[in-house]
């Protein structure tokens, strides 16, 4: 995902090599702490920066909409400074407001929004799932008044394991949540046996919901490329990483996934500091100017993951675009 916060050389880095492997959509967070000024009004011009870079590179944009400034945060008393950005807005008027603002501002230029990352992880959202219901409705409304085009999805939900969280959300009185979004998003990093599985157990989640329409993006997904960070046997190094690209990524679109974002370059943590599928520095040690990369065998698993659909997806007629790791050779109806 790339950051407003990430050094110019280094965003073009990232959209440079994400255009090279075919892509056709990037993530891009938007945290109003880094927009947000104190008066409450808005400065675009990281935004801005990032969306022109991106456009260079022939990109669609999918924005994570997130965070609550400090002096905009509606936290538990005794909550850190530096938890701050994870609780809901005080005043979620203001929230949706920015919202709208931004949809307004880069309307043609962001093609879809994510209204919080993964709200069911307490790592990232210290509210209930009554208040993320509203979040998301109200957002949805604003971003949709804004730019009708543009499509909203649900946070990115961490696992199947938040069900009965996200049901909270579905139940809350007056948000109608279940009609306030576009697209089903969620994270996937399972086993390769496993991963089609809970893409259609996601599925049938949405549609019990009454949402059997409602498209499912995995957002995120990724295996590390290091030995000890890996857990799966049978995907062990580099090469297992590739393969767990290719067995995984066909049986998510085989399920239905619709989009599949892959982490292209690593971030901190054993499981994520090697889960690009590029080779970078990790975050804390990249130089301002941009970063060395290359791509390791999982990049081009990826690409080669899209350049023709599995059989079996078209045996089951299903209207599926590549996934967003696509190789540039792409049926018409799909092309920007």
């Amino acid at each position: 995902m790339m950051q407003l916060v990430t050094p110019a050389a280094a965003q073009d880095s990232l959209a440079r090599d994400a255009e090279a492997m075919g892509a056709s959509m990037i993530r891009l967070d938007v945290g109003f702490e880094q927009l947000a000024r104190l008066d409450g009004s808005l400065d675009f011009s990281r935004l801005d920066a990032a969306l022109a870079t991106v456009r260079r590179h022939r990109l669609k944009v999918l924005a994570v909409l997130r965070g609550s400034p400090w002096f905009a945060a509606g936290c538990r008393q005794g909550t850190p400074f530096e938890r701050t950005l994870a609780c809901p807005p005080s005043d979620l008027g203001q929230w949706a407001g920015w919202a709208g603002q931004v949809a307004g501002h880069a309307r043609g230029r962001i093609a879809a929004y994510e209204i919080v990352n993964e709200p069911d992880g307490a790592w990232n959202f210290s509210g209930t799932p009554e208040q993320y219901a509203w979040m998301q409705s109200k957002a949805y409304e604003a971003v949709k008044a804004a730019d009708p085009r543009a499509l909203v999805t649900t946070g990115g939900f961490m696992s199947l394991a938040s069900r009965a969280w996200i049901a909270r959300a579905f139940r809350t009185p007056g948000a109608n949540f279940r009609f306030k979004f576009d697209v089903a998003s969620v994270h996937i990093r399972d086993r390769p046996a496993q991963a089609g599985r809970v893409v259609r157990a996601w599925r049938a989640f949405f549609k019990a919901g009454g949402r059997a329409d409602a498209p499912v993006w995995v957002s995120e997904s990724g295996y590390p490329a290091q030995g000890a960070c890996q857990s799966f046997p049978g995907y062990r190094g580099e090469q297992g990483q590739a393969r767990w690209v290719s067995d995984a990524g066909q049986a998510m679109l085989a399920a239905g996934a619709r989009r599949i974002f892959f982490t292209t370059a690593d971030t901190a943590g054993c499981l994520f500091d090697s889960e690009g599928l590029f080779r970078t520095p990790l975050i804390e040690t990249r130089p301002q100017d941009g970063w060395p990369q290359s791509p390791r065998p999982a990049a081009l698993a990826a690409a080669a993951l899209a350049s023709a659909r599995p059989a079996s997806i078209a045996r089951a007629g299903l209207a599926l675009c590549p996934p967003d790791v696509a190789a540039a050779r792409k049926p018409a109806a799909c092309r920007p």
